[in-house]
């Protein structure tokens, strides 16, 4: 138990920065929860590319289409 309180601890105390972000989805990603999430990373000043397509999987996204 104390090294999974240490583990948390130590995980929280580094700040997270990300220069740019990337993000690859499906048609959630394309709908609201995407469009909400892009504005909220922006907002905070990240930048956000997001690709996403309408009934894509894994497997399409790996094979290239």
């Amino acid at each position: 138990m104390r090294i999974l309180v240490m583990a948390v601890l130590l995980a929280l105390s580094f700040p997270v920065s990300a220069e740019s972000i990337l993000i690859v989805g499906d048609s959630l990603s394309c709908g609201h929860f995407g469009n909400n999430l892009l504005t909220d990373l922006a907002s905070q000043g990240h930048t956000v590319k997001m690709y996403c397509a309408v009934g894509s999987r894994p497997e399409h996204w790996l094979d290239g289409r």
